[in-house]
C-alpha cells in the first residue's frame, strides 16, 4: 500500500514546496541545500505527474533566485 500512495507523497511534497518558494520569495534560497536534491530526484520520476509538479516546483524556485543563489545552486545541477 505504501507503493501505490508514495506518488502521491511525492507530488504534495513538491507542491508544498512550489507554495512555499511562491509565498516566502527570495527567502526560500535559505532551504535550497534542502529541497534540490529531493527536485532533481524527482524530475526523473517515471511518473509524468511527478515530473510535471517537479518542474512545476523548479520554475517557481527558480524565478525568484538571485545571481548569487544561482552560481549556489549550479553544482548540484551539474552533479
Amino acid at each position: 500500500m505504501a507503493k501505490k500512495s508514495d506518488h502521491v507523497r511525492k507530488i504534495a511534497s513538491l507542491n508544498l514546496f512550489e507554495c512555499l518558494a511562491f509565498v516566502l520569495g527570495r527567502s526560500f534560497e535559505l532551504f535550497v541545500d534542502q529541497v534540490f536534491p529531493h527536485i532533481l530526484g524527482s524530475i526523473s520520476d517515471q511518473r509524468e505527474v511527478v515530473r510535471d509538479a517537479a518542474i512545476s516546483a523548479l520554475k517557481v524556485i527558480m524565478g525568484n533566485f538571485t545571481n548569487y543563489a544561482i552560481k549556489q545552486a549550479l553544482p548540484q545541477f551539474l552533479a
